[in-house]
């Protein structure tokens, strides 16, 4: 509920995709309360993640625990400063989905970077080589200011 329901990240982030069998069969539990659209997550949508309605009652999902944020640790070696490269990229489904898009949804290890990064190439470039969040970018200090159409 409401029917058809996806997440802000698009169609195919549904109520089926989250309800199948990806990250050890946790999906709902990683993703569930992360993710908002119209006015619900996947936690209180889909019947696959404890919500949604059953034989007309709104079922009401317990709260998920959030993972822990991982502990800063201090570090003598020199630090690499990474640039998203090329300066301004988005990815194929237009604007909205550039490199601070990919960082702000890498929830886990493996997140939307894994998921999505070698997938949506736009400007002959896919995620997992422009953005830093996804281990690409560049630290040498060289970047192609503005995507270049191929």
């Amino acid at each position: 509920n409401p029917v058809g329901w996806y997440d802000s990240a698009g169609p195919d982030i549904n109520c089926e995709y989250l309800g199948s069998v990806y990250f050890d069969g946790n999906t709902c539990g990683y993703f569930g309360d992360l993710i908002e659209n119209f006015g619900k997550t996947a936690n209180q949508a889909c019947c696959a993640c404890g919500g949604g309605i059953t034989n007309g009652t709104v079922n009401t999902p317990s709260p998920t625990t959030p993972a822990p944020t991982p502990v800063p640790t201090n570090s003598t070696s020199n630090v690499t400063t990474c640039t998203d490269n090329p300066v301004g990229w988005y990815d194929r489904d237009g604007p909205f989905y550039n490199c601070a898009w990919y960082s702000e949804n890498e929830f886990f290890n493996d997140g939307t970077c894994g998921l999505s990064g070698d997938s949506y190439e736009n400007f002959n470039t896919t995620a997992n080589q422009a953005c830093c969040a996804c281990g690409g970018g560049t630290t040498d200090g060289t970047v192609t200011l503005s995507p270049t159409p191929a």
